[in-house]
Parts: structure tokens; C-alpha cells; sequence
């Protein structure tokens, strides 16, 4: 027999190359073994250390049902619609928001409701509002990397998509530590004393309509308006027509709004950024003429913007800072200006209220200076409760779930898509934070309790990161404003007004409140120091 030496040296060959490579998978098994184990190990130790969970999350993302289960199970009222009773709440008590301000009164342990409709529906959504302090925190705090403005209507995203008020980029955090400037000690005493200037021109106006029934808050509006514009443009607000463009786009765009005429508010607002944009070139041009404009920081935000190395100075920002400015005309000036009018709505019906205040504010002997005025603590209390009544917004700007994610500590799973916000009015008129909730009452302010956590229940300029720029000038200019107009007039109301309130843009009155004005002393009005 003849052997083939060849054959046996291939497959001695081939034997060795396969016992390696045995040899090597066993080698591999086991070491991701070893580090497998390894790895158990060191969880199991960091579990032993860590809170227990409550659940673990579902493998399957859940159906819009399964979630608003979970948060059912989890103290969450269910709602056929966000505001059932509307149109009967108006019928019955004067006031669409009845029913919603009633909601903590009827389910005092609720954390919140949730409005769900499936896809059979016309508009399908699921709507979450969050009315419990702690939730709250979560939601716009430790979780807020999960969520994004809802910007659902393509319209708004057209207009203001880009504003500081939607765009949670690199560009707001910049956008804000500018704005933020405008607001160090000194260019917040000159804003506040700007207020009392411009409320005294404009008291002309308002004497010389007092033969009549006044509606003031148009009055409040310009006042405000005007002092918006001069955060931005400086005495170039003054020069320019600006705030009569923008008070005509705003009618008829909020005419848009309640039309349901999307495209009819692009038409409106679209050719008004052309036009700041132009007098922002003008503003910047103006303030570059001077060569030591730099050394000489100007109470506008144009000169901050043009002194940041963080900006650059193209059309595309411009466009968004025109954004900004139309936010914080309309945002600013509305917010304020019906916070006014229903705080001396309430001072017409409640007169005991109105001694305290002028007792308090005639203790500063004409003294009016920012720290003066940050300690007229009764006037606060009352603009407070004015704010906690009613406020201009029944809801902080919704947001949308972005990502799956944890909430109420791991006890539910938000899917992407839903749509959260705050329920401001439920939470406003909770009795567990506010006893006898309806009752109008300044003194509360004054007690420890809620002082100290005013902060977790009480947030009319939202809460967290994102809140309004100007909260905290928010309550000096309007204290201001009531300094300067309480000084020249008596203001009384109308005896037949009926006061009936309606949740559309805004939560405010059906018709305007007609004041009664009266004189007190001559206007004297310092035109140099406002112009300067």
C-alpha cells in the first residue's frame, strides 16, 4: 500500500490550524466571560447602593392608551376635552375658566389631567397638564433635555420660529446672556425711571380723554410699548413711528388668529421684520458714528449686541433679533398692561386695599428710587394676587416629548409626541397652597408658608431655565407705572360695568373695563430726561 506522504502533511497541517483556532474561541469565550462576570459584579454592587426602582422600563414603546393609563394609576384626571364647561362656565358664573379654576377644589389630590383621543377623531392628541410643585420641577428642571417648545403650527414656526422664545439652541443661551445685561443694576434703575417718563407724557393724553369713561388699558400699552421698544432701539423708538407699525400688524394678525387665517398672519408680520430690520442697521449705524461708542455703553440692547464677540453681525441673526424684539412687544407690553387693569379694577372695588398702598407709597416722601420701590411690599402683594387671579396666560407654552422617557420616578413612561405643559390656573387656585382660593387677598403673601414655597407654586413668567427674561423687572416697572399715573389722577370704576372674562389669546375681559377718571394736581413732565 502506498502511502501519500502529501495528503498526511495537509491534514496534520489542517489539524493544527483548526486545534488553534479552538484554541483561540475557547480563549475569547472565556475572557468575555470573565469580563461578563466582571461587569455583573460591579452592577450588582452600584444596585446595592442605588435607590430601589419602582419599574423597569416597558421593552415595547406603549400605545397613547397604555400611557395615559399609567398616569390614571398615578393620581392624573382624565378629561373629555381641556375645557369642557367653557362656553356654560361664561353662561353661569361670568368667567370661562370657572369650572378650571374649580379643578384642585374637586380633585384636591390629583397631580394633574390628561386629554386623550385616538385616531378615529378628528384632531387626535394627547395633552398632558401638570398642576403638582414637585412635578412640575421635574418636568421643566431635571427632565427638560427631553422636551422642545411645541411648535405644531407651521405658521408660528414661520414668524417666530427663531425667536428666544421657541429656539432652545447655542444661539438662545447666547441671545440671553446679552439680553441678560441689559438688566445689571444700572440699566435696570435707568429702565425704571424710563417708565415713570413715559407714563407722564402719556398722562396728557389720558387728561385730556378724562371727560368720558377711559379705557386704560390702551393707555398701559402704549406706556409699555414704547418703553419695549427703547430696550432694543434707544431714542430711536422715539424718532421712528415704530410702535404705530407694530400695533396695526399686531391687530390684525390677532384678527388672523381668531379667523383661524394662518397665512393672513405671515402677511402681516412678515413685512414688519423687514421694517426692524432696517431701523436695527439704522440703530447700529447711529451708534457706530460715535468712534468711542464702546467706551460709552448705551440702555439699549443694539449697543450690547454690537459690543459681544459672541455675535455676528449678518442678516440671519438680525432676523432672528426682530423676532425677538416682536416678542418682547407684544409678550411684554400685553403681559403687564392687563395685569395693570385688573389690579385697578381691584383696587376700584376693593378701596381698604388702595389706602394701604398710597399709605405705603407716601412714606417714600417722592423718593422713588429702585430700592425704594422694591420695598413697597403691599403693592407687590396686591400686584401678586392680581397676577395669581388672573393672569394674562392660563398655560406656560406647551412642550413636546422629544424622546421617550422616565417621569414621576420611573412610575410612568412618556412616549414621543405627547404634548405636556403647566396648568397655571389649577394650580393658582389650589387650597392646599391657598386658602380660600377665590377670595381676593393680598395679606396672603405676607404669610411664612407660602413664602416659602411661593417659588415651586407661583411662577406667572413660567419656571426654570427658560422663564422670562424680565421677571424680575417685570414687578418694578409696573410698580412704577402705578406711582406715576396714581399721582396725577383718582381713578374710579363705572358702576354699571359687569366684569365677565374669556379665555381666547388671552384670558382677560369680554369687553374693556371703563375707568373714570380725575385730576389731581398738573402733569409736570422732564422731556430732557426722557429724551436723553
Amino acid at each position: 500500500m502506498k502511502i501519500n506522504l502529501d495528503k498526511i502533511i495537509h491534514f496534520t497541517k489542517r489539524d493544527k490550524i483548526f486545534q488553534q483556532g479552538i484554541f483561540t474561541l475557547i480563549v475569547i469565550v472565556l475572557t468575555v466571560t470573565i469580563i461578563s462576570l466582571i461587569i455583573k459584579r460591579r452592577r450588582a454592587n452600584k444596585a446595592k447602593s442605588m435607590p430601589i426602582q419602582h419599574n423597569s422600563q416597558p421593552k415595547e414603546v406603549q400605545t397613547c392608551e397604555q400611557m395615559m393609563k399609567q398616569l390614571e394609576n398615578n393620581g392624573f384626571i382624565r378629561l373629555k376635552s381641556y375645557r369642557p364647561f367653557q362656553e356654560e362656565d361664561l353662561f353661569k358664573y361670568d368667567d370661562e375658566l370657572y369650572s378650571v379654576k374649580q379643578f384642585k377644589s374637586r380633585y384636591p389630590n390629583a397631580k394633574g389631567f390628561i386629554c386623550y383621543s385616538d385616531s378615529s377623531q378628528k384632531v387626535p392628541y394627547n395633552y398632558i397638564g401638570i398642576c403638582d410643585a414637585d412635578l412640575i420641577h421635574e418636568f421643566m428642571v431635571e427632565k427638560e433635555k427631553y422636551y422642545e417648545r411645541d411648535v405644531t403650527l407651521s405658521y408660528v414656526a414661520r414668524i417666530l420660529g427663531d425667536s428666544l422664545l421657541f429656539n432652545l439652541s447655542d444661539i438662545w443661551r447666547m441671545k440671553r446672556k446679552v439680553y441678560g445685561q441689559m438688566f445689571h443694576f444700572y440699566q435696570y434703575h435707568q429702565l425704571v425711571k424710563l417708565v415713570r417718563e413715559i407714563t407722564t407724557k402719556n398722562s396728557y393724553i389720558i387728561d385730556m380723554n378724562s371727560q368720558k369713561p377711559v379705557q386704560l388699558i390702551s393707555h398701559f400699552e402704549d406706556i409699555l410699548g414704547e418703553w419695549s421698544l427703547h430696550l432694543f432701539f434707544g431714542y430711536n423708538a422715539s424718532q421712528y413711528d415704530l410702535q404705530s407699525k407694530l400695533k396695526a400688524a399686531y391687530n390684525n394678525a390677532r384678527s388672523a388668529i381668531l379667523l383661524l387665517q394662518p397665512q393672513n398672519i405671515i402677511n402681516c408680520l412678515d413685512p414688519l421684520k423687514e421694517v426692524l430690520l432696517e431701523y436695527l442697521y439704522i440703530t447700529s449705524d447711529q451708534i457706530k458714528s460715535d468712534p468711542d461708542y464702546q467706551s460709552k455703553p448705551q440702555n439699549n440692547i443694539t449697543w450690547f449686541l454690537l459690543n459681544s464677540k459672541e455675535v455676528q453681525w449678518n442678516k440671519d441673526f438680525l432676523d432672528q433679533i426682530c423676532q425677538d424684539i416682536i416678542i418682547f412687544f407684544f409678550a411684554g407690553r400685553d403681559t403687564m398692561a392687563h395685569t395693570l387693569q385688573m389690579m385697578f379694577y381691584y383696587l376700584c372695588i376693593y378701596p381698604e386695599y388702595k389706602k394701604k398702598i398710597d399709605e405705603e407709597i407716601n412714606s417714600l416722601n417722592g423718593d422713588y428710587s429702585v430700592q425704594n420701590i422694591s420695598n413697597l411690599n403691599y403693592l407687590e402683594a396686591v400686584l401678586k394676587e392680581t397676577l395669581r387671579h388672573y393672569g394674562p396666560t392660563t398655560t406656560i407654552l406647551p412642550k413636546v416629548v422629544m424622546e421617550r422617557h422616565s417621569f414621576m420616578n420611573d412610575k410612568v413612561f412618556l412616549e414621543e409626541g405627547t404634548i405636556v405643559s403647566l396648568a397655571i390656573q389649577e394650580l393658582n387656585y389650589d387650597p392646599q397652597h391657598y386658602e380660600n382660593p377665590f377670595k381676593f387677598y393680598p395679606e396672603r403673601w405676607f404669610d411664612e408658608n407660602l413664602k416659602q414655597k411661593e417659588k415651586k407654586i407661583f411662577m406667572p413668567f413660567s419656571y426654570g431655565s427658560h422663564k422670562c427674561i424680565g421677571d424680575k423687572l417685570a414687578l418694578p416697572v409696573m410698580k412704577m407705572l402705578y406711582i406715576t399715573l396714581n399721582e396725577y389722577f383718582s381713578i374710579d370704576i363705572d358702576p354699571s360695568f359687569k366684569l365677565k372674562l374669556v379665555a381666547l389669546i388671552q384670558y382677560t375681559p369680554s369687553t374693556q373695563i371703563p375707568f373714570l377718571i380725575t385730576k389731581k394736581k398738573n402733569i409736570q413732565s422732564n422731556n430732557e430726561v426722557y429724551f436723553s
